[in-house]
């Protein structure tokens, strides 16, 4: 007898495909940064696109710490360029 799978809900199989994506990505960012300073971290993941709250729940900081750490290099930047 052939067993015939139960018909499933488009949008959960969707998100929890979503969430698997999610996470394949995460962890490729995680083993990108490992091993460097935070500093250098927060920049890469930031130059990625990843969000300050992303940023920090992956390297397991504050929002206030990427939030500033973002800010100085952006500040550091800007008066590389001036000169």
């Amino acid at each position: 007898m052939v067993q015939r799978k139960k018909p499933t809900d488009n949008a959960t199989e969707s998100a929890s495909q979503s969430d698997s994506a999610n996470l394949i990505a995460n962890l490729l960012a995680l083993s990108l940064v490992e091993g460097k300073p935070q500093e250098e971290q927060i920049a890469l993941l930031g130059a990625a696109g990843y969000p300050r709250a992303k940023i920090a729940s992956l390297l397991r900081t504050t929002s206030n710490t990427v939030s500033v750490t973002l800010s100085k290099q952006r500040s550091a930047g800007k008066k590389k360029t001036k000169r």
